[in-house]
């Protein structure tokens, strides 16, 4: 890998800081697309050199709709032994592809400022790399050798690994991950790492390595994750029924969506009788849900987003005032939204409720300018009402909104952003 320390080293040539203050873009004006670097400051530590970036982007407020020019700072540490520590935002940042991009953005930076290639930017697996070296050895047990993957094992998990491979090396390290040896259930783990957790728990319950393995083989990979959270509240046999290869098989976000509302009214005292069919379930959880939550969460004040409402001809896109909105919508569409009230007023997520004739017809989730579900009464995808399908697109368009599902494509199997 790159030494970028020594080629900072190199630039400094002796001295303590280097300071740089680009001038001003001749056409840098309200809507000018590009972000201006404004000041860049190299320093000389005893064991490290500390890159400061700071600039300024022109973004639309999103009330007054009018450009505002935000300033940002970026932090990034590069230490004699390779490792690299990075301040966004002014917060620490332990965000692997932030990081990455970040130092590949400072890195273009200083190279156009010095017309010359003094830093080189770093992949994702690099930066990590840079301050984990255990990971390098690691990467080849990782689904496409990504070492992101690793990210999603719990904490105690990875560091379960990390101590077995300071220990006893990378063999160690691979049985590790559930604190067994068992090659097909090991080789299933390494490979999906977003099942870990619940396998560990499956083993934990006292099923057995090679049942567990045995029954898994029935279930394509793509649906493992699913199948494995639906065991949360459903029994292995019965999940891997639902999820074996042949079988049309219920989407993630339903799964998800059943266990966690089941588990809530769990909390509350109500266990919910269950059919081991997943739309069902989803179903009756909903209702009992919406049921339970009118006298509590009805008046719950949600905030509004004007930028987001939109009127054409009969149909009308509405940013709901009030919990009972989301209630009513979760009834007559038969869908979960009654359960995201609590998200939305916390503005975790944003929701927008379409209405035809001023009747209840359709939900869009949107969560950090990503469009996530688009869905008409039972969960059934806006992409199968082409009128409607037009206008949300259209919709998205100009908000610029991304969009991160398929509920808004014909091909169950593409995101739109592929099929563009």
């Amino acid at each position: 890998m790159v030494n970028n320390y020594e080629r900072l080293k190199e630039l400094l040539s002796g001295r303590d800081k280097v300071v740089i203050n680009p001038d001003q873009p001749k056409d840098w004006e309200p809507g000018y697309i590009y972000t201006w670097v404004n000041h860049i400051q190299i320093t000389q530590w005893e064991n490290s050199i500390t890159i400061i970036r700071m600039s300024k982007t022109w973004v639309r407020h999103i009330h007054t709709r009018k450009y505002v020019a935000v300033p940002s700072k970026e932090i990034v540490r590069v230490c004699e032994n390779g490792k690299m520590f990075f301040t966004i935002k002014g917060k620490k940042s332990y965000k692997l592809d932030a990081n990455a991009y970040v130092f590949a953005s400072i890195a273009r930076s200083l190279n156009a400022c010095f017309n010359d290639r003094i830093v080189e930017p770093l992949t994702i697996n690099e930066v990590a790399i840079a301050n984990n070296a255990r990971l390098a050895d690691l990467l080849k047990y990782l689904p496409n050798h990504q070492v992101t993957n690793m990210f999603t094992l719990s904490s105690y998990i990875r560091s379960r690994i990390y101590k077995a491979y300071d220990q006893k090396g990378t063999g160690a390290a691979y049985k590790a991950i559930l604190g067994i040896n068992h090659k097909p259930l090991l080789a299933i783990a390494w490979s999906q790492p977003t099942i870990v957790q619940h396998l560990r728990r499956m083993l934990k319950e006292g099923v057995s390595a090679d049942q567990l393995a045995h029954q898994l083989e029935k279930v394509h990979p793509w649906n493992l994750q699913a199948c494995m959270t639906l065991t949360e509240i459903y029994p292995l046999a019965k999940a891997i029924k639902i999820f074996e290869k042949s079988k049309t098989n219920p989407e993630m976000y339903e799964v998800h969506d059943l266990v966690r509302i089941y588990k809530a009214l769990q909390k509350m005292g109500v266990t919910i009788p269950l059919s081991f069919d997943v739309e069902y379930d989803h179903d009756l959880v909903s209702l009992e849900w919406n049921r339970r939550a009118r006298e509590k969460e009805s008046q719950i004040q949600l905030p509004v987003y004007p930028e987001l409402e939109h009127k054409e001809g009969e149909w009308s896109f509405d940013s709901p005032k009030l919990g009972a909105e989301l209630l009513d919508a979760g009834v007559n569409l038969h869908i979960c939204v009654g359960s995201y009230i609590e998200y939305v007023a916390a503005k975790v997520k944003k929701v927008i409720i379409i209405r035809k004739d001023g009747k209840d017809f359709a939900c869009l989730e949107i969560v950090n300018d990503r469009l996530c579900q688009a869905k008409l009464c039972r969960n059934r995808r806006v992409a199968t009402h082409p009128e409607l399908l037009a206008l949300v697109l259209a919709w998205a368009e100009r908000l610029k909104l991304t969009l991160d599902t398929p509920d808004v494509t014909t091909n169950h199997y593409l995101l739109i952003d592929e099929v563009e």
